[in-house]
């Protein structure tokens, strides 16, 4: 039996991708996974009504540990990052890799189709989605930056994920958090967003859909 914050999240996301037809079928498929060998079937093949959602389905059905470090979390020489829509921005991340990376500027929508993407299922999906309502900032455009090694043999989305992590922890200041007492999460947001390794062809593909 699935547990219910990871099966609210999931329903949320999948009203926010226009794909609550779909969800039921959903439930009824992951209830019936049995082994991780299955989800890496579901991987394999884009069209796969779960595809998207990947990620999620590793991390609440085999925990933290095998969402970090099983072989779909596959290095890539390109990425991208997104910054939270704002009214100002702080782009000096772009400092820490712009020697040894390609950065490439362009605008984004923050549609309920990508945060739906890139969030629906983790535990803490429906505070972070509370927190973009109350921010006013869902369907607002946003800055995304197309990252790519100089060198296209280099890996580059390790790289990124630890330049993210140094930099919020650099930075807590750009962090905005709401306590809602109806969740068991508070309400996080970060400045800006770059992929980890299992997730990075998914949300690639979800973030150029959404470029203006």
């Amino acid at each position: 039996m699935l547990d219910k914050e990871f099966k609210d999240s999931l329903e949320l996301a999948f009203q926010l991708c226009n794909k609550s037809s779909c969800f039921c079928e959903a439930i009824k498929r992951i209830n019936s996974i049995e082994s991780y060998d299955y989800i890496k079937g579901i991987y394999s093949n884009s069209k796969d009504m779960l595809y998207q959602w990947v990620p999620t389905i590793v991390f609440n059905l085999f925990g933290y540990e095998t969402y970090q470090n099983c072989d779909l979390n596959i290095d890539a020489n390109s990425s991208f990052i997104i910054f939270r829509p704002n009214k100002k921005y702080d782009f000096s991340v772009l400092q820490m890799i712009k020697d040894t990376m390609l950065v490439d500027e362009y605008k984004y929508k923050f549609s309920p189709r990508l945060i739906g993407t890139l969030y629906g299922g983790f535990p803490w999906f429906l505070s972070y989605y509370r927190i973009c309502k109350d921010l006013g900032i869902i369907d607002s455009t946003g800055f995304a930056f197309r990252i790519t090694s100089k060198n296209k043999s280099e890996l580059i989305v390790k790289k990124l994920v630890d330049i993210k992590n140094e930099y919020r922890e650099m930075h807590p200041e750009q962090t905005v958090k709401i306590q809602y007492d109806k969740w068991k999460y508070n309400g996080v947001i970060h400045a800006f967003h770059t992929p980890n390794c299992i997730e990075n062809v998914i949300h690639c593909r979800a973030i150029e859909r959404e470029l203006l």
